[in-house]
């Protein structure tokens, strides 16, 4: 009986509200590189339910406005490009040299391991999460990621492991920059908001829709952000060595719109809109 009884739900991660940082014409901080779609960070805390479409669409329409009106120069030769790629090919073809190596005296260590980086995510950075759980998983991905050159095992007989080789690298990667985002998020007086449930003690517990307290674990105290991080957006830098960097920077203000049609047409006329 819904009316008195609560419903069971399993929850995942389907998406993540964060990406790469654009800007208004979806241009990262890399020249000429444009992340449209759900690759850039335009969702905000709360997504918009139907919004992943859209995003696409809309990023990939106004890069295009952008690359037309403004990027009409020649482009780079290819050159220049191998150059630039030549010491993370160099580092692929070490990582998978050395790891397939080991295979001749060690078993195939790459289906463990990735199980064993996401169930960490799972158990201690999910949806409901402590600091402590949240540092715990960072140390341990730290750790991992140290020491995954000298100790992954590839099947070189086997597609499937090598490929697992290269996801596990990026997976490792990604979550260290994403438990050292949760912690400076915490570190800035951060809590509950959005689809995330920070435990703590001394909080509350969540409450029924008449006030009442619900009869969950104390695992489930928690205090809420009260909108005090609802000004700012999390920036995030890391190059492979030392820490992250981060920046908490104001949000954008929502542009007038106040044009009348002959003006908003002379500017798609003329520039292409890209003002």
């Amino acid at each position: 009986d819904l009316e008195k009884d609560l419903l069971e739900v399993a929850v995942c991660a389907q998406h993540n509200n964060g990406g790469l940082a654009v800007d208004a014409w979806w241009q990262s901080n890399v020249e000429g590189f444009f992340p449209v779609g759900e690759a850039a960070g335009s969702h905000g805390v709360y997504r918009p339910g139907g919004a992943a479409l859209n995003s696409g669409q809309v990023g990939a329409t106004r890069a295009a406005q952008f690359i037309a009106a403004r990027r009409t120069a020649a482009p780079h030769d290819g050159d220049g490009f191998e150059q630039a790629a030549s010491a993370a090919v160099d580092g692929a073809r070490r990582l998978l040299a050395e790891a397939t190596g080991r295979a001749a005296s060690a078993p195939d260590t790459t289906d463990a391991m990735l199980r064993a980086c996401t169930r960490l995510m799972s158990d201690r950075a999910a949806f409901v999460r402590s600091a402590a759980g949240v540092r715990e998983a960072r140390d341990a991905v730290a750790r991992w990621l140290e020491e995954y050159p000298r100790t992954v095992v590839a099947d070189p007989s086997s597609r499937r492991s090598v490929n697992r080789l290269f996801l596990i690298r990026d997976i490792l990667t990604s979550q260290y920059v994403y438990l050292e985002a949760m912690l400076d998020y915490l570190a800035h007086d951060g809590g509950s908001r959005g689809a995330v449930l920070y435990t703590d003690p001394a909080g509350v517990l969540p409450v029924s829709p008449d006030g009442t307290e619900l009869d969950l674990p104390a695992d489930y105290r928690h205090r809420l952000d009260a909108g005090r991080l609802d000004d700012v957006v999390q920036e995030t830098w890391w190059d492979g060595s030392g820490a992250p960097r981060f920046v908490w920077r104001p949000v954008r203000a929502l542009p007038p719109v106040d044009e009348v049609f002959e003006t908003v047409w002379r500017g798609f006329r003329d520039e292409g809109a890209v003002r």
